[in-house]
C-alpha cells in the first residue's frame, strides 16, 4: 500500500515529467503545439499551388484549432490526461496537430480557390461556353426542370399503371409539398414503413419512365 509521502512524491514526478514536455499548463501546451506546427510545416515547404506561401496562417488556424476544443474533445487524449502519462499525452497531441494541420489546409484551400474566382476578371479566353440546354445532364438541370420533369413521370407511369394513384400522392407530398416521411406517415394515417415503401416503388419505377420524357427549357 502507497503512503501518502510516496503518492504525493509520484504527483511531483508526473508533473516534472509533463513540465519537461511543455505540458505543464495552457501556456507551455501552447508553446508546444507551436513547435509542433513549425517542424510539421516550416516556411517555405508548399511549393506550388494555391497554398504556397500561407504556411504561417495554416500553422495558426490549426493552433486555434487544437486549443479550442480540437485537442480537449479528442477521448484518446482524456485518456492519457487521466493516466498520467506524459509521453502519451505528447504522442496525442503530435496526432492531433497533424490531423488539425490537414483540415487547415483543406479550409484555407477552398477559402482562397472561392476568392480566386470571385477575382478573376472575364474576359475572351476565360469565358467559358455556351451549352444547349439538350446538353446538360440531368443533374445539371435548373431545379425547376428537374421538378417538373418529376412530376410528369409520376403522372405518365400512373397512367401507364406502373405506379398507383397511392403511390403518385405520397411521392407528390415528398417532393412537391416537402413533407418529411413522419409527417406523411401521420396525415395518411399509415406507418413510416409504409410511407418509404410507396417512396421505394416510385424511385424503382421512375427513373425508366423519366428517360423516355423530354424536358422542357424556355428560351
Amino acid at each position: 500500500m502507497k503512503s501518502k509521502y510516496t503518492q504525493k512524491k509520484n504527483k511531483h514526478k508526473q508533473r516534472r515529467n509533463c513540465n519537461k514536455h511543455g505540458l505543464g499548463n495552457l501556456d507551455q501546451l501552447a508553446t508546444k503545439i507551436d513547435g509542433i506546427c513549425r517542424r510539421n510545416l516550416p516556411d517555405g515547404k508548399i511549393r506550388g499551388g494555391i497554398l504556397e506561401g500561407h504556411e504561417s496562417e495554416i500553422r495558426q488556424n490549426a493552433l486555434i484549432k487544437v486549443l479550442g476544443g480540437f485537442l480537449g474533445g479528442n477521448p484518446e487524449y482524456a485518456r492519457a490526461r487521466k493516466s498520467n502519462d506524459p509521453d502519451a499525452i505528447l504522442m496525442v497531441v503530435e496526432r492531433t496537430v497533424a490531423v488539425a494541420l490537414r483540415l487547415s489546409k483543406v479550409r484555407l484551400a477552398r477559402k482562397l480557390a472561392v476568392h480566386a474566382i470571385r477575382h478573376t476578371q472575364i474576359n475572351e479566353l476565360n469565358g467559358g461556353v455556351c451549352r444547349h440546354p439538350s446538353e446538360l445532364q440531368a443533374a445539371e438541370w435548373p431545379h425547376q426542370i428537374q421538378h417538373g420533369v418529376l412530376m410528369s413521370g409520376i403522372a405518365r407511369a400512373v397512367s401507364l399503371r406502373k405506379l398507383s394513384t397511392k403511390n403518385a400522392r405520397v411521392a407528390a407530398m415528398r417532393i412537391e409539398e416537402g413533407l418529411s416521411v413522419q409527417s406523411i406517415s401521420e396525415i395518411l394515417e399509415i406507418t413510416p414503413s409504409g410511407v418509404y415503401q410507396q417512396l421505394d416503388r416510385v424511385y424503382t419505377v421512375l427513373p425508366k419512365v423519366i428517360e423516355r420524357l423530354e424536358p422542357s427549357f424556355e428560351c
